[in-house]
């Protein structure tokens, strides 16, 4: 799961578009969408890119009710983030990976962090520590990937696109991820 910290509110609420790259996404994927269909706050857009899946991913992201933008090809994750972003008409760019489950309130921590401080581009988000993969491996990099965003220091130089969310202007600025 991927989860931001946020304590106020203001004014002017962002909008935001939730952008999955999918390749071949399975049950996970399907648990993916579950988790921002119950999300308490729902994104004004929610942008599936099928980057030339072939076991009917998009399908399942038409029945979430997604917008899906289907590519003859498999591209790559950055080239289906590309795409999603440049369909996106949000104020909020916020990307996830096909595999990655929200916790109920993250979309609306983001919206927050945004909404608090218009000096911030772009914020990325971090695993917690309960993996919902078992296997040994899933739990080493989930955990690792916990670890090391936590101790981290709040200002980066870099972005994770699996779970970051930019402002679109910055996005489209710099042009690509």
């Amino acid at each position: 799961m991927c989860s931001f910290s946020a304590d106020t509110v203001v004014t002017n609420i962002p909008t935001v578009a939730v952008v999955i790259p999918v390749y071949n996404g399975g049950d996970s994927f399907r648990q993916c969408l579950d988790s921002v269909r119950h999300s308490q706050s729902q994104p004004e857009e929610l942008i599936v890119v099928s980057d030339g899946d072939s076991d009917g991913s998009w399908r399942v992201a038409e029945a979430f009710g997604a917008r899906v933008i289907r590519l003859p090809g498999n591209e790559g994750p950055a080239t289906a983030r590309n795409v999603g972003a440049n369909a996106a008409r949000s104020d909020i760019l916020f990307f996830i990976d096909a595999d990655v489950t929200l916790h109920r309130d993250t979309i609306t921590r983001v919206r927050q962090q945004f909404q608090q401080s218009f000096e911030l581009s772009a914020l990325i988000g971090s695993y917690d520590d309960e993996p919902g993969a078992k296997n040994f491996l899933s739990q080493y990099k989930n955990l690792f990937h916990h670890y090391t965003h936590q101790i981290s220091a709040e200002t980066a130089s870099t972005f994770w696109g699996a779970c970051g969310a930019v402002r679109r202007q910055a996005f489209m600025t710099v042009g690509r991820v």
